[in-house]
């Protein structure tokens, strides 16, 4: 699970400058440095390998063969994620399995998104599925971020306002992990492959190798683009350029921090309010307690005295599903593990999104902002 998590975050993460990231603590990364790989090819890894192209072929075909439509855009997205890890392609095209998914399930959130974010999807078909979330899921603040990347690329300014509008005025900040969980739950590792799974796979248990599974697919159509929403609400307070977009960006902000699926979209939430200067003394104890939790789940994960066992995996997926929001998942997970998910009074938070070392690198982006332009 752990290596998935660290995938997801890290393609998600080239996303935004460094400053906008989760924090990672440096003895998450590990002590050792990696040692030259060996010119001599593994045999049990070239096994391991096989065994899972034979897992995911089967997902994909069985997905095909299903009348469900869903589960047609579910094999999309099981060929993209079967190819990256080494497959062939199923003997299926994902445009022709989202064109039917798509028409015959118009007003299926989830296979309209597969369609509109999933990698090689011809054009008119993405435009085609984005325009009818717009209709169909008009409230989620995700649907509209593609204006708001159009019109900063066009630079239109008025465009800009209307999307930033829209975003704000959105309700909700949802994606589609919940349905790639499933599908791997219903397609539990094979014992052709759990036989020779690896050693970190056995510690993880099924539920871990599943939840990992899910959350690799689901970085093919959950991967977006921040730098847009953040220099669009970056104000130069000097010449109070953005100044009319700050309202709307602190209730896009509140609204990420607050119901975001994953910790990076939290914590870009919190750069919103530091670069847009609309945060509070709420917003600067808000961020607080969650950099407490994120910092140390992280060490949890990644030290021995954590429990990895897939029974704490399946607790860990079981909070994240049903809250939608991973870092109340972590929060559960400090609280099973005997800690304090509130950080004492003592506890310096150095990678708060409002520390002074941040405002002031806003300060000087802003300068050169102002000189370019």
């Amino acid at each position: 699970m752990l290596r998935a998590f660290m995938l997801a975050c890290s393609l998600a993460a080239m996303q935004v400058d460094a400053s906008e990231r989760p924090p990672v603590n440096s003895s998450a990364q590990g002590s050792a440095p990696a040692e030259a790989p060996d010119d001599a090819p593994d045999p049990l890894e070239n096994t391991r390998s096989q065994a899972w192209i034979a897992y995911c072929t089967a997902i994909s075909e069985g997905l095909q063969q299903s009348i469900a439509p869903r589960d047609w855009a579910l094999a999309a997205l099981v060929v993209e994620f079967h190819i990256e890890t080494g497959g062939h392609d199923c003997g299926s095209d994902n445009n022709t399995l989202l064109r039917r998914a798509t028409q015959a399930a118009p007003d299926d959130v989830a296979v309209q998104w597969i369609a509109a974010h999933a990698s090689g999807v011809e054009a008119s078909l993405a435009r085609t599925a984005t325009q009818r979330l717009k209709v169909i899921d008009p409230q989620n603040t995700l649907v509209w971020f593609g204006d708001l990347a159009d019109a900063e690329s066009r630079g239109d300014a008025d465009a800009v306002d209307l999307a930033l509008k829209r975003i704000g005025a959105s309700s909700h900040f949802a994606e589609i992990l919940g349905a790639i969980i499933a599908l791997f739950e219903r397609y539990p590792v094979p014992d052709a492959y759990w036989s020779i799974a690896t050693d970190e796979e056995k510690r993880d248990g099924v539920e871990g190798i599943a939840f990992s599974s899910a959350l690799n697919a689901a970085v093919h159509v959950s991967v977006f683009s921040f730098q847009h929403l953040v220099a669009s609400c970056r104000v130069d307070q000097q010449t109070g350029h953005n100044i009319t977009h700050a309202s709307d960006c602190a209730a896009i902000a509140r609204l990420m921090v607050q119901q975001a699926d994953a910790v990076l979209a939290n914590r870009i939430g919190y750069a919103l309010l530091r670069v847009s200067r609309t945060y509070t003394d709420d917003d600067e104890r808000a961020a607080r307690r969650d950099d407490w939790v994120y910092s140390h789940a992280q060490n949890l994960m990644h030290s021995d005295k954590g429990d990895t066992s897939g029974r704490e995996m399946l607790a860990y997926e079981n909070d994240w599903l049903a809250t939608h929001s991973e870092l109340e998942a972590m929060r559960r997970k400090l609280l099973r593990m005997g800690l304090s998910a509130e950080p004492p009074p003592e506890w310096v938070d150095e990678d708060s999104p409002f520390s002074a070392k941040r405002l002031q690198a806003e300060d000087g982006r802003a300068e050169n902002e102002r000189s370019a332009r």
